[in-house]
């Protein structure tokens, strides 16, 4: 993970889950850190696709407590920065969420 993620991953905590109004909706650079996280989100889906099952169930294991807590949280914070048109962004974490959910249990170690 980058700095610039890691950075994007605490400020969007702190709005979430503290209500930090330091980091309000207001704030242009909150705002493209939801769409940072996003875009990560869409790379790995776009690894999940041409990954065999073994990569999926490595990959599954070291992210899927992130996809899960991110599923949560980024509707909230969509909620909190106000009108967002993340409709094609929001595309890779919907459907990496649903491919884990298909068939959890041949995705755990």
């Amino acid at each position: 993970m980058t700095k610039d993620i890691a950075d994007a991953r605490d400020r969007l905590g702190s709005l979430v889950r503290n209500n930090e109004s330091a980091f309000g909706g207001s704030d242009p650079a909150v705002r493209h850190d939801y769409f940072r996280l996003l875009w990560c989100f869409e790379r790995i889906w776009s690894g999940w696709q041409v990954m065999g099952d073994d990569g999926r169930k490595f990959l599954s294991h070291l992210i899927d407590w992130h996809v899960d807590e991110w599923s949560f949280a980024l509707p909230e914070a969509r909620r909190r920065l106000g009108m967002i048109n993340d409709d094609d962004s929001r595309k890779g974490i919907d459907k990496l969420v649903d491919a884990m959910k298909k068939d959890p249990i041949s995705w755990k170690l």
